[in-house]
């Protein structure tokens, strides 16, 4: 195949991983809408729920932590990306803005680790070398509690 047609193959593809960041925005913008509506309805109706019963009944998201002695690289990572913008996808640059909290840890969604793990791979030209911690989210009646597969509990 000439180089032209592998330059236009790659611009279309280019062109549509860019449309699909856009959906996927989309699509997490009217998740994040609903739930907060939900969350809204169900704490009026239920405003305490104990933890057992968060975990025992509610919504389970997966999560990963990332501890203290690891959080200023990372979040020297986050700043890099924000600092190069034009380097990296919208989808990439919001997602730091999501990771970036003034937290003693960092936590992030697997989605948000996916994602953040191909900005880390573009910007360092290798795979990260965080260790994180899997655990998961409980949310139930807006109310929310975490498990951590090292046996911590928030």
């Amino acid at each position: 195949m000439s180089d032209t047609k592998l330059d236009r193959i790659e611009m279309m593809l280019r062109k549509l991983d860019a449309k699909l960041d856009s959906l996927e925005t989309k699509v997490d913008e009217l998740y994040e809408d609903y739930e907060d509506d939900t969350k809204e309805r169900q704490t009026l109706s239920n405003p305490f729920v104990d933890e057992e019963t968060i975990v025992k009944n509610g919504q389970k998201v997966p999560y990963n932590r990332l501890d203290s002695d690891q959080v200023p690289k990372f979040r020297n990572f986050l700043s890099h990306v924000r600092m190069n913008e034009k380097a990296f996808t919208q989808k990439e640059i919001d997602y730091c803005g999501f990771a970036d909290k003034t937290f003693s840890d960092i936590r992030i969604s697997d989605n948000a680790r996916r994602i953040l793990g191909q900005a880390y791979q573009k910007a360092y030209g290798k795979p990260w070398s965080f260790t994180f911690v899997r655990g998961y989210l409980y949310k139930l009646d807006g109310n929310k509690c975490w498990r951590w597969s090292d046996g911590s509990i928030d």
